[in-house]
């Protein structure tokens, strides 16, 4: 099971990442999309594209750690409810036995998905943030 687990590793994180990247895009998106009328007012009374970026960008930044120190808690929890795996293992004309696998988080691999989770968090927050800034104020407002 060990070997599987290397083998694929990369794999695997190479997904989390693709769907980390496409939740947040959704996210993001559904958020600046709501605020596209806040943006438009910024812009209006004299917020350039670089101050309306920065806000919002360390806005969204300061969610998704808030978001990721949430989401930690809840995986601490649920590894100290389960606490570990039993299977149930039966080979060839022999008795079953059990095999009790215990949970536990790496805190590397907590450390790398943190900092994975904020570079994917930055880079999509400011690409949007920068898409929507560069609307004139009165296309956002008329789309509002």
């Amino acid at each position: 099971m060990v070997n599987i687990f290397a083998k694929f590793y990369y794999l695997g994180l190479g997904m989390m990442t693709l769907i980390a990247v496409l939740i947040l895009l959704k996210i993001y998106t559904i958020n600046l999309l709501e605020r596209k009328k806040d943006i438009a007012i910024m812009r209006s009374v004299g917020w350039s594209k670089k101050d309306i970026t920065k806000q919002i960008t360390t806005e969204l930044f300061v969610q998704t750690i808030l978001g990721y120190l949430l989401g930690l808690f809840v995986s601490f929890v649920i590894v100290g409810l389960f606490g570990n795996i039993n299977i149930r293992v039966s080979g060839l004309g022999l008795s079953e036995s059990k095999i009790s696998i215990p949970i536990s988080i790496s805190m590397t691999a907590v450390f790398q998905y943190f900092v994975l989770i904020i570079a994917v968090s930055m880079i999509v927050s400011f690409l949007l943030t920068q898409k929507i800034s560069e609307i004139k104020p009165s296309d956002n407002l008329r789309s509002v």
